[in-house]
């Protein structure tokens, strides 16, 4: 697994080059399983004094480098709830769905998403 963010222009570019294995974690580490609907599991949430965090669930594997990958890119800060013993939740600071979203697919860490 190799991840490099650089600038091109304005835009944020990801190179990420994943060699494929069969079943299990991908080489990153984590794992983010679609919701039963084929979406992906992305939501925001209001916590205290009005705050929005984007939360994502059904992470599997190293939350906690799925969180560090999503703060350093998006420059946020984040944080792992663990759910159970396989299964984890990680929070981003602000409203950040499309960014997450996007981050997420260029990742290539989901699966079971629903062809559109």
């Amino acid at each position: 697994f190799i991840f490099g963010p650089s600038t091109e222009g304005s835009q944020l570019v990801f190179i990420v080059f994943i060699m494929s294995t069969k079943g299990g974690l991908p080489p990153c580490g984590f794992l983010v399983r679609a919701t039963k609907g084929g979406g992906l599991p992305v939501s925001v949430e209001k916590r205290a004094k009005g705050k929005k965090v984007t939360v994502i669930a059904n992470v599997q594997g190293n939350a906690a480098a799925l969180s560090t990958t999503l703060g350093r890119v998006l420059g946020v800060g984040g944080t792992v709830h663990e759910k159970g013993p396989r299964e984890a939740e990680v929070e981003v600071q602000g409203e950040q769905i499309d960014r997450v979203s996007k981050v997420l697919l260029q990742l290539a860490c989901v699966r079971g998403l629903a062809v559109s």
